[in-house]
């Protein structure tokens, strides 16, 4: 005798939960969010290294040299932020904090990339607020979406951000064409200004 299906609780169906990861308010804002942020990465590294590359404190010398220091040293930086976000009241004013942090970080680098060290303590601000936002909005999403739609909204999540870095890619080639590293980089910042407002008005 074959025996009865045990009952299962069955979750959300997928076009609700995906209805729900598209158009849910919380869940928008962190779509948006992610979106901007890889706009802002790939648009900005169109144009990074031929800043670089123009600086005659750096001619023949590997932008590792650059690179490498600076990354570390924002993984430091970046450390106590991620101890502090375990906080839940801590979460939004930290996420608002290190979103100023990298469009204030974006203006300097329009600025002052015609100069070494403004442009690598521009950098050093600059990964220290990436990298943080990085790592805390995929948890936000989780978060957000619950446990019935945390796999639809990751998924939308997840094609926001490479749907991002696609539009920063072209749109920092058409930059960099028309204006140089300063148009890309004060474009970025306008980015990372629009996103904060947005996350401002909750």
């Amino acid at each position: 005798m074959v025996p009865a299906e045990p009952s299962v609780t069955r979750s959300a169906p997928v076009p609700g939960a995906l209805r729900a990861a598209f158009l849910a308010p919380g869940l928008r804002r962190l779509n948006g969010g992610i979106f901007a942020l890889h706009f802002i990465l790939t648009a900005c590294f169109v144009a990074l290294p031929q800043a670089l590359a123009s600086l005659p404190a750096l001619a023949g010398v590997p932008h590792a040299y650059v690179y490498l220091p600076v990354v570390v040293g924002s993984g430091l930086l970046m450390l106590p932020l991620v101890f502090a976000g375990d906080r839940p009241a801590l979460q939004r004013p930290l996420a608002l904090a290190t979103l100023t942090l990298l469009v204030f970080a974006l203006g300097a680098m329009a600025l002052g990339h015609g100069s070494l060290w403004p442009l690598v303590a521009a950098l050093l601000a600059f990964f220290t607020a990436f990298n943080f936002l990085e790592a805390s909005l995929p948890a936000a999403v989780a978060r957000t979406a619950g446990a019935d739609g945390r796999g639809a909204a990751l998924g939308v999540y997840s094609s926001c951000q490479f749907l991002g870095a696609f539009a920063g890619g072209a749109a920092g080639g058409a930059l960099y064409g028309t204006g140089g590293p300063t148009l890309v980089f004060a474009v970025s910042a306008l980015v990372g200004a629009g996103w904060l407002a947005a996350l401002a008005r909750k």
